[in-house]
Parts: structure tokens; C-alpha cells; sequence
């Protein structure tokens, strides 16, 4: 994303963002280019090590502030700590930026998974939205200030593969509709 079309050279100091999934994958660029750009960022992910690791590199590499919170953004008490984090010195809480999620296992159909593995899917796509989004909206609200970007794909439309993946994309395309209608007025 460095560098890209729009966004080139634009500086993000005293600015602090939340990124899910940012251990790896799209969430890591993500967090990574924030992070080149000046940002705080607060990175989040579950998988422990990753995420210490991710918050090295990036603390080499950026002259803001970087910082983790280990755990799946769907737990409240993880949300919570996410804003916390984001709150602490003195940057504007800039948004929260939603990138988790998991693959289904291969092979995985409406014949096969179980209902475990489907709500699993679905915190992991869902659930990692609507949680860090219900803890940062009032806040964003109150301070006047600040952008939710969710993450979702065109699996959606079922020709991903599995059931739990694409029904969890669907569910955080509409739920991405609904925050900004019912935020539209602030």
C-alpha cells in the first residue's frame, strides 16, 4: 500500500489507528503502511507470537508508536482493550481498521461442517467486526472524529467455496451497511 495512487506521501503522525488481523496477511500491510506513514497502531491478532513479532518489525520501521493486543477482536474484553491501547498518550483515536479472519478448512460444505465450526466462522468474520465496531463507535461519536473501515470479500456471493466464510463475508458486508447508515448523521 506504501506509495499507492491517493495516498502518497500523506503523513499520519499523531494519529492512532486499531487494525484486527494484523499479525498477517492483509491486516499486516495494512498496519505496516499506517505504520510508514507516521501512525500509532495498535495491532491485533490471536495468534500470540505472530503478533509480537509483527510489532518488532514495525517499531524498526516507524517512528510512531506500536503496540498489541493479543486475543480475537469478537471477545468483548479484547475490543475493549484494543480502544483502551488507542486511547493512551496523546494521539487522536484516528479509526479502527477490521481485517480478521480465517479461511474455511478445505473441503468444508453445508454437508459437512458442523454447527462448532460454523459459529466459529462466523466470530471469526463477523464477530470480529461487530465487536471492535460496537466498542469504537461511541467513542469516534463523542469525539467528533474518526473512520471504521471493515474488510469483506466478493465470497459473499458463494462462489468461494464452504458455508461458514462466505455467509460471515455477507453478514459484514451488511453490517458495514448498517453502521454507516445508522453513522451517516455523525
Amino acid at each position: 500500500m506504501t506509495g499507492s495512487a491517493g495516498g502518497a506521501g500523506l503523513r499520519l503522525d499523531g494519529r492512532v489507528f486499531a487494525v484486527t488481523g494484523s499479525s498477517r496477511g492483509i491486516g499486516a500491510a495494512v498496519a505496516e503502511d499506517l505504520a510508514a506513514r507516521g501512525a500509532d497502531v495498535v495491532l491485533n491478532g490471536r495468534d500470540e507470537a505472530a503478533l509480537r513479532e509483527q510489532a518488532a518489525v514495525l517499531a524498526d520501521r516507524s517512528a510512531g508508536r506500536i503496540s498489541a493486543v493479543a486475543g480475537s477482536a469478537h471477545e468483548q474484553e479484547v475490543a475493549e482493550e484494543l480502544l483502551a491501547r488507542a486511547r493512551e498518550g496523546d494521539s487522536v483515536v484516528a479509526g479502527l481498521i477490521t481485517c480478521a479472519g480465517v479461511a474455511e478448512p478445505a473441503g468444508s460444505s453445508i454437508l459437512t461442517v458442523s454447527q462448532g465450526e460454523f459459529a466459529d466462522l462466523m466470530d471469526a468474520h463477523l464477530g470480529t467486526v461487530f465487536a471492535p465496531c460496537r466498542v469504537f463507535a461511541p467513542h469516534l461519536v463523542s469525539a467528533g472524529t474518526g473512520t471504521i473501515v471493515t474488510t469483506s470479500s466478493f465470497a459473499w456471493k458463494g462462489d468461494y467455496g464452504g458455508t461458514g466464510y462466505p455467509a460471515g463475508k455477507g453478514a459484514v458486508t451488511s453490517l458495514t451497511m448498517a453502521i454507516a447508515a445508522e453513522l451517516a448523521e455523525h
